[in-house]
Order: C-alpha cells, then sequence, then structure tokens
C-alpha cells in the first residue's frame, strides 16, 4: 500500500516539473538579436564621392546630396551666390575681380580681424605675452553663437584665445581678450575703432569685439569690402605671423573634451589657402575672408598672395561654391610672372667709335609683373647708339612693358663694363674712308 501512495506522489510531481518547464519555456522565449539602434544612412548622404567638402567634422568626401546642391549653385552668377565679393593681390593691392565693394555692409566674426589686430599690436608693444593667462568671467561665458565653450573661472593663456577665437570663431575668446587688453569692453572697442581710423577705414564702425548683432542697440559692426580689403593686406604686413594659425585644421583640448574644426570652408580643399577668416550673422550673411599664397617657379614667377572676400551668402553651401570659383579661377587665371632679372642682359646697343661695337644691356633690378592669362604682355626696348667713353653701371635707355598696347612698367637698363673710344689713328682712317665713299658718289 505504501509503495502506491509513494509511486502515485512521484507522478504528481513529475507532472508538476513538466508544466513548470513549460511555463519557462513560454515567458522566456529564444534569445534574439538585439534591435540595432543606428538607422541606416540614407543612401544621398554616404559619402562616396571623388570630391571634398567641408564639415563640422572637418574636411571630408561629398555625398551625392552635396553633390547635387554644389551643381545647382554653380549654375547661378557670382552675384547671386555673394553679392558683395572681391579678389585682389596682397602685396600691389591690384583688384582683379570686384562687386559691389564700396556699399557699408555687416561684418559678422570677420570683425574679429580688427579685434586681432589690437591684440596682435599689444603683443608687439609688449603690454601682452603669449603665456599670460586669462580668467573667463560670467560676461564673455554667457555669449552665444561660435563659443570655446568656456566656463566662469576657466583659465587659459592668450594663445589659447588668440587660437579659439581665429580658427572656431570663439566669441567668449576675443571678448576676453579684449578685457585683458583694455580693462573693460567699451574700451577694447574704442581701440578697434581708432586702429580703423589709424588705417584709413572711415566707413568702419565697430560695436564690439566679436561680431554679433546688438539688438540692445540696433546695431553691429560694419564697413565696406574695399575697406576689408585694406585692413587685410595691412594686418598681413604688420602681423604676418597670423598666418602660422589661421592655417591650423582644429583646436583639440582633450583634457576638458573640446574637439572643433576650423570653420574656413577652403582650408584643405583649395591648394594653397591658409587663412584667414569666416562670419555669420542674419545681418550680413555667410561671409569670408580668404588668402592663398601661390608658390614660386624658378625664373619664371615669384610668390603671389590673393586676398578674396565674400559677403553676403544665403548658405554655407552657396558660400563655399562662390568662395572657390573666385579663388579658382584667381589661381588659373594671375601669376607673378618675372620679366626681367638684373643678371640676365635683355640685349645689345650699338657703340660709335668704340673698341666694341655692340654691348649688352642690363635692367637695374629685377622686375616681376602680374600676368593675366587673358591678355597680351609686350616688350620694348628704348635704347640709341652709345658714343664712348662711359663708365659701367651708366644708365643707358629702359624696358618699356605693355599690357594690351597699355604702358604698365618701365625698367631703366645699364651697361655692365667701361666703353672706350678707338685709337685716334683708327678713326681717323675710319672718317678718311667715309669721306672718300661721299667724293665717289659725288
Amino acid at each position: 500500500m505504501r509503495k502506491k501512495i509513494a509511486l502515485a506522489l512521484a507522478i504528481i510531481l513529475l507532472a508538476q516539473g513538466q508544466v513548470l518547464y513549460a511555463k519557462t519555456e513560454q515567458t522566456n522565449p529564444p534569445t534574439q538579436e538585439p534591435a540595432k539602434i543606428e538607422e541606416a544612412i540614407p543612401p544621398e548622404e554616404v559619402r562616396n564621392q571623388d570630391f571634398l567638402v567641408p564639415t563640422s567634422q572637418g574636411v571630408l568626401p561629398g555625398n551625392l546630396k552635396e553633390a547635387q546642391m554644389i551643381q545647382e549653385l554653380s549654375a547661378k552668377p557670382t552675384p547671386e551666390l555673394a553679392p558683395h565679393y572681391l579678389v585682389g593681390d596682397y602685396h600691389s593691392g591690384m583688384i582683379f575681380e570686384a562687386q559691389d565693394i564700396d556699399q557699408v555692409v555687416a561684418m559678422a566674426s570677420t570683425s574679429k580681424l580688427v579685434s586681432l589686430y589690437v591684440v596682435y599690436d599689444a603683443i608687439q608693444a609688449g603690454k601682452l605675452k603669449l603665456d599670460d593667462l586669462v580668467v573667463m568671467d560670467e560676461e564673455v561665458t554667457q555669449l552665444t553663437g561660435s563659443t570655446f565653450k568656456s566656463k566662469p573661472g576657466d583659465q587659459f593663456t592668450v594663445d589659447q584665445l588668440i587660437d579659439a577665437a581665429l580658427i572656431i570663431s570663439g566669441n567668449d575668446a576675443i571678448t576676453a581678450l579684449g578685457k585683458k587688453v583694455s580693462g573693460s569692453t567699451p574700451a577694447f572697442v574704442q581701440a578697434m575703432n581708432e586702429k580703423c581710423q589709424s588705417l584709413g577705414l572711415t566707413q568702419a564702425h565697430m560695436v564690439n569685439p566679436h561680431g554679433l548683432t546688438d539688438y540692445g542697440l540696433g546695431d553691429y559692426n560694419k564697413m565696406t569690402v574695399r575697406e576689408m580689403f585694406q585692413l587685410v593686406r595691412h594686418l598681413l604686413k604688420d602681423h604676418p605671423e597670423i598666418l602660422n594659425r589661421s592655417q591650423k585644421p582644429l583646436i583639440d583640448n582633450l583634457n576638458r573634451g573640446f574637439l572643433a574644426y576650423n570653420t574656413n570652408p577652403l582650408l584643405g580643399i583649395v591648394k594653397g589657402v591658409d587663412g584667414l577668416k569666416t562670419g555669420y550673422t542674419n545681418a550680413a550673411g555667410r561671409c569670408l575672408v580668404a588668402t592663398s599664397l601661390t608658390p614660386s617657379v624658378e625664373g619664371l614667377t615669384e610668390p603671389m598672395r590673393f586676398i578674396s572676400i565674400t559677403m553676403g551668402s544665403p548658405s554655407n553651401m552657396a558660400r563655399f561654391v562662390v568662395a572657390k570659383r573666385l579663388m579658382d579661377h584667381s589661381l588659373a587665371t594671375y601669376s607673378k610672372r618675372v620679366v626681367a632679372r638684373a643678371d640676365q642682359a635683355l640685349g645689345q646697343v650699338r657703340v660709335i667709335d668704340g673698341m666694341e661695337k655692340e654691348v649688352e644691356v642690363y635692367p637695374t633690378k629685377d622686375l616681376a609683373l602680374i600676368w593675366d592669362s587673358r591678355h597680351n604682355l609686350t616688350r620694348k626696348l628704348d635704347l640709341t647708339p652709345l658714343t664712348p667713353p662711359l663708365a659701367a653701371k651708366t644708365q643707358v635707355g629702359q624696358a618699356l612693358y605693355y599690357r594690351d598696347g597699355e604702358l604698365v612698367a618701365s625698367l631703366p637698363l645699364e651697361i655692365r663694363k667701361d666703353l672706350k673710344q678707338e685709337n685716334i689713328l683708327v678713326r681717323l682712317q675710319k672718317h678718311l674712308y667715309q669721306a672718300f665713299l661721299q667724293i665717289e658718289k659725288i
């Protein structure tokens, strides 16, 4: 009897275990692959094109969507992409291409070039050092737009803040620098206006160090594009070291988790571009001051620096397309051609009654002229026969250079050796011979 009861209990327990196992099977389905969190990148945004574009992550291959945008924008005329623009030569100040450059326009963050001019002047005068520390206060850290993401109490060197102001257009960085230089923002703005006046920029008007619109005043930083061209020429002449910074591709402050790429859309895309400053506000549109240096070719060309300014572009891509168009065109069209070298003779001139019948003439100095591939450049030597005695280094004429028939340069020519008269008996013999020839004709 006991055996029958034990067997019955065992059967009941086994049945309960099977039920429990079945429930476990139902409540714990087989393990599946977790759902992917990232969505698939749309085909038109895959970066697989054979051209480069500026992005927030630096220079990257373009995608199909950007290719279509660039194609559409490239079909538009330049003034539609940038209502105010200029391309010129840094050294001579010659303007190659221009559109509406005398209208006063908003500068946005390109006005930081004025601010940095004042900062560099202070460093040059010994009032400021690159390793000086600057404490970020509440005023500067509350600024919006492009910033260095600083917090009250942060400390940075002047060197770091110059980089932040120039490379990523840090509004907090340039304002902190201004307070360090002048003691207060209003005092620094006064220094900015005084700098503009000293450079002859009579239409320039500064209201703050960074270029954001001051809605309280209903005002903003402004000047003409022609004046911006002059500002940049002066800045690069007085403080060329700024180009060592403006060509840096990024700022990397990993100790505080900060990484940002240079805002210049041409940097790393157009060969030779090494600066200089971007800007954007609603009043100014998208702006760019770009610089590019072409290298010299031994015996053929000298280095040439282009300055390209575009103001008022309606979008970042429009700014990129028009700025690249202007720079590419200028690099392909203009060069600084070596037309004369002081150590190379340009021709010969006849010598009357001299020990030599002809003598070579040399330019007094090297000469390089801006060469426009669309025009013709010709040279004419203005020389008359020479009568000895003449000393070496005597100027004996000039070389005249014409662009499409218009005189663009003249260069003095000289001899490099002493010219002596012929022996008196030789000269007498020649004169008698000429006399006999005249008699025979008579």
